[in-house]
């Protein structure tokens, strides 16, 4: 059984309802990168969840993410471990970001270089590559920026088998309140509603600031590459998906809430990995 964002949404509303969620995790035999960092977002705000089966923990995937130390991670104590030592692709590495200045830093930098190298080793070109990374700079701008936690955000990407994924996540204030700290967005009340107008152009609860994901210019971009663009806050997720002919049209789905915005962008170099659970 895989972990992935569906099943951690059941899990979510099994744990809701006072339900033991342990038979299904020992079953778990292998997680999607988002399946990964949302579970661990979900277990951040209930630590007694159980732990992920050694198949998963001992993983390629697992062991990239426990190099980090994060509430929504694998290891939730001790020292940041060195990140590669080279600028070569890598199938998976994760960063953990704890404000604004670490993503004009030097490891921020080194990490974004590896990324972009790491799409074009399995295929894509240099410009789509630069492309998908302004996309994932722009989350990571965002959560910085906006999030509200200590803890700050952690990012991921997975390169392999000519599809690249990449999430950020954190569990801070969320969309909807951070929207309204602006009295230009207190008529807002549903997450959804928030989600959509932060993805809107110049949107910003910061009036001196340019605000917005310049969302329809970035889902343009990855949709060309059977583009998945998932977010989640509150009790909202939004999600587009370039595979299909209706890429202008997002689809929203009411879950359980969960603090703090995790994003997913997910590009697909060849139909055959269209057919892999990525996500």
């Amino acid at each position: 059984m895989i972990l992935d964002v569906d099943l951690v949404e059941r899990l979510q509303r099994a744990v809701a309802k006072g339900k033991s969620i342990e038979t299904f995790i020992s079953a778990l035999t292998s997680a999607t990168l988002p399946g990964l960092v949302e579970y661990g977002c979900l277990r951040s705000g209930y630590p007694s969840l159980p732990r992920l089966p050694q198949a998963i923990v001992e993983s390629e995937l697992g062991c990239a993410l426990e190099r980090v130390s994060s509430p929504m991670g694998l290891r939730w104590s001790g020292t940041r471990r060195p990140p590669p030592a080279l600028m070569t692709p890598q199938r998976f590495e994760f960063i953990v970001v704890l404000g604004e200045p670490e993503v004009t830093s030097d490891r921020w930098f080194e990490f974004a270089s590896r990324l972009r190298l790491s799409a074009k080793a399995i295929g894509f070109s240099m410009t789509e590559a630069t492309d998908f990374g302004a996309a994932v700079q722009e989350m990571a701008d965002n959560a910085a920026l906006h999030s509200s936690t200590s803890v700050g955000a952690l990012i991921g990407y997975r390169a392999i088998e000519e599809s690249i994924v990449c999430t950020i996540a954190d569990v801070g204030v969320g969309v909807l309140a951070s929207l309204r700290t602006s009295p230009r967005y207190k008529h807002l009340k549903l997450h959804s509603e928030a989600i959509r107008t932060a993805l809107k152009e110049g949107e910003s609860r910061l009036d001196d600031r340019p605000g917005g994901f310049g969302f329809n210019d970035v889902f343009k971009t990855m949709a060309k590459h059977r583009g998945t663009v998932r977010f989640r806050s509150g009790e909202a997720a939004v999600s587009l998906d370039g595979q299909d002919d209706f890429t202008d049209i997002s689809l929203v789905h009411s879950v359980d809430f969960r603090p703090g915005f995790q994003v997913t962008i997910c590009c697909r170099s060849s139909d055959r990995s269209s057919k892999e659970n990525l996500i």
